[in-house]
């Protein structure tokens, strides 16, 4: 009885568990049998603290699931994400981006250089327009704020003939720059 009690015991440790590197040993005789169960670390080559077998890179230290992303052109923490495509990514540096070539750009963080990259490091309140930015000519009361300066300008605040006087300014015909109050025009 001992004896089918015992090899069941064994039976049933190698059933529940013993994968790979855990072993049973059975010792002594069958009246007064041990049954000793060991299981020996999987080994971590690179000594980064993750088992060889759970480890995406087991023969880089720098490379594990509990490494930090960095700026570097591997993916350092095992998400399958490199750089700039891993929110997590530490280490970048600040470009004025300019998609609409016109000089200026918006704001941004990244490993590597932008494709175009602004001359001027002033915020483009469009950059997918080339005629808003910083030094845009505004257009008034056409809904675009051309010149970044948070606005859209009203036509009764724009001196539309370049006379220096707006129609808020008393300016009668703001499209005849002979036309204005200091010349006595609009009496």
């Amino acid at each position: 009885m001992k004896l089918i009690t015992i090899v069941l015991l064994v039976i049933s440790l190698m059933e529940i568990g013993c994968e790979g590197n855990r072993q049973i040993i059975a010792q002594g005789d069958w009246e007064s049998a041990v049954v000793v169960v060991t299981q020996t670390p999987n080994p971590d080559g690179d000594g980064d603290g993750i088992d060889d077998a759970y480890d995406c890179d087991p023969d880089n230290p720098e490379v594990s699931q509990i490494a930090v992303e960095i700026c570097n052109g591997i993916d350092d923490d095992c998400d399958d994400l490199v750089d700039d495509e891993d929110p997590s990514v530490t280490g970048q540096q600040s470009f004025f981006a300019d998609a609409d070539e016109d000089g200026y750009g918006i704001p941004v963080s990244s490993c590597e250089e932008p494709f175009a990259v602004a001359i001027y490091e002033e915020l483009d309140c469009n950059d997918k327009a080339p005629a808003v930015n910083p030094e845009g000519h505004e257009v008034c009361s056409d809904g675009v704020d051309q010149d970044c300066d948070g606005q859209d300008l009203s036509c009764a605040d724009a001196d539309n003939d370049g006379d220096g006087f707006t129609e808020n300014d008393g300016d009668c015909d703001d499209t005849d720059p002979d036309v204005n109050p200091e010349d006595g025009g609009c009496e």
